[in-house]
């Protein structure tokens, strides 16, 4: 072999080597971009989740506290308005959740079904504190505000109720006495009232406004990972085929399944799973929003 061929050589295998180093490190850089693209789409998911139980917990306490208060009015048992006034406790951020899931736990305990155990912890975080570590979107906290601005006159109206079942307010007088009769029929009335029904309409309406404001949020986040995840794949030399899958540059399968979709496709309702079967199946990428709209029908 003589100098020429050996210089030829040298430059052939130098070039080999780049162009696998290269080719090696196109595949990783792939690789890596669909790996954080998924690793996005599971942290989305993760916040959507604790988004929504947040704004669901926060729905089931407004109603369980209302049931407590005609349940106090009508019956007298005290126990209701121990449970009322520890359940404030617990929104307001002044105790830790009595249990996993506050609501479930508080429902439980007004049927009687388990004995109530004030949380030993006596520090824990209001709403509004754990919404904004949660990250609410700033028109959602507005939303939350107004909620709890509402929840201040209705808690104002229902110290009136239970003052006049104890004697300790003057309906004739309009105020707070210290040595009148107990008027049950009056704070039946007061909260059983178009007034006290309009303040819980306005709340209930607000509270339904703050859960459809952070569902569309973060059903936004989630879909636009999802897509990020999807173009990694599609957009890098891969095709796109029917039903959330696709191929990538090298040939292989893949398919872009939200929870959404699984959980669709797995609701006990089987009308609700079927029509968002249906709707999967006109689609390539997977719409989330679609899928959640055919769900419920």
């Amino acid at each position: 072999m003589n100098s020429k061929q050996r210089i030829k050589l040298k430059y052939f295998s130098v070039a080999f080597l780049i162009a696998i180093v290269a080719f090696v490190s196109v595949i990783g850089w792939a690789l890596w971009l669909v790996a954080w693209s998924f690793k996005h789409v599971g942290e989305e998911l993760e916040r959507r989740q604790q988004t929504l139980a947040l704004t669901a917990e926060f729905s089931r306490l407004t109603d369980l506290q209302a049931r407590l208060v005609r349940a106090y009015t009508a019956t007298g048992d005290t126990r209701f308005l121990t449970y009322y006034y520890d359940l404030a406790e617990y929104r307001n951020g002044k105790t830790a959740a009595p249990a996993p899931d506050p609501a479930h736990y508080w429902e439980e305990v007004i049927a009687g079904l388990r004995a109530h155990v004030p949380s030993a912890e006596i520090s824990g975080k209001s709403f509004p504190l754990r919404m904004r570590d949660a990250g609410f979107s700033r028109e959602e906290l507005t939303v939350l505000d107004q909620a709890l601005a509402i929840g201040d006159q209705l808690q104002k109206t229902e110290q009136i109720a239970f003052a006049a079942t104890q004697g300790l307010y003057d309906p004739e007088k309009a105020e707070f006495v210290s040595d009148g009769q107990p008027n049950i029929d009056f704070a039946v009335k007061v909260v059983y009232g178009s007034d006290y029904a309009q303040l819980q309409a306005r709340l209930t309406s607000e509270v339904s406004r703050l859960a459809k404001l952070a569902d569309a949020r973060t059903g936004l986040r989630v879909q636009e990972s999802t897509d990020r995840l999807w173009n990694a794949i599609v957009k890098n030399g891969g095709q796109e085929s029917a039903c959330g899958w696709c191929k990538d540059k090298w040939g292989l399968s893949w398919q872009i399944t939200p929870r959404a979709l699984t959980a669709a496709f797995t609701d006990p309702d089987r009308a609700a799973a079927k029509r968002a079967f249906d709707a999967m199946m006109q689609m390539g990428k997977i719409d989330i929003a679609k899928i959640e709209a055919a769900r419920r029908g």
